[in-house]
């Protein structure tokens, strides 16, 4: 007995203060997932965008709940814990949408907050996300709005911008059949909403793909937050 509460103790997500693991760029843990393959790649090719022409790192996260932390630290927890943004620069931006909560929250690193301050992602925040958030048909163009004038901002604005070559992806052979084959049950099961773990996809070529990292930056616990009805 004693045993098998340690090992559920030891399980990812069996501890209340459990954060969630995010990688480039898009995360949708809301269950079942809001967004579609199709969607969630669309989302993913927008940030990539933002990385290779600027360098800056813009991380999606999709929760059902964000408790115990509330939606305002668990995104500087996950900000800081993923390491969104590069090392020297802090140049990344995290969005954080709770479905049950009806919350969104944008953070912003310390090093690209003259660029995103909180009057400035607050709008986008209200403008783009509270309007599209109200369905799940409408999750999708409501970020990619928002990524999008987030990355504007910082390709006009941002005076360290500079190109990148994130290679956020490396080949890897060993869970192609594997994958494929559950891909397609799910896939069937979820009427085309993927369920498997954010750390495989096929890549932008065909290949199959483990996600990578972000580049080790930090918050600087700028941003906003606010809500929007279901």
């Amino acid at each position: 007995m004693l045993m098998l509460v340690a090992l559920l103790i030891a399980l990812p997500g069996a501890s209340a203060e459990h954060v969630p693991s995010v990688s480039l760029y898009v995360n949708d843990y809301s269950s079942p997932p809001i967004l579609l393959y199709s969607e969630w790649s669309d989302l993913e090719d927008l940030c990539y965008l933002i990385d290779s022409v600027t360098s800056a790192e813009v991380g999606v996260l999709i929760v059902n709940s964000t408790q115990p932390f509330g939606i305002d630290d668990l995104a500087v927890e996950v900000f800081n814990e993923a390491g969104i943004g590069k090392a020297d620069l802090d140049n990344g931006v995290l969005i954080v949408v709770s479905i049950d909560e009806q919350q969104w929250r944008i953070e912003v690193g310390r090093g690209i907050e003259y660029v995103l301050n909180d009057a400035k992602v607050g709008r986008i925040g209200r403008d783009r996300l509270e309007p599209n958030l109200s369905s799940e048909f409408t999750f999708h163009p409501g970020l990619k709005d928002a990524i999008y004038d987030i990355g504007i901002e910082i390709e006009e604005n941002y005076e360290e911008a500079r190109p990148n070559d994130p290679q956020p992806w490396k080949v890897d052979w060993t869970p192609v059949i594997g994958g494929l084959v559950l891909t397609g049950v799910v896939g069937v099961a979820t009427k085309g909403r993927v369920i498997l773990s954010p750390t495989m996809f096929v890549g932008r070529r065909g290949l199959p793909m483990v996600r990578g990292g972000f580049g080790g930056g930090s918050s600087g616990h700028g941003g906003a937050r606010g809500w929007f009805r279901r």
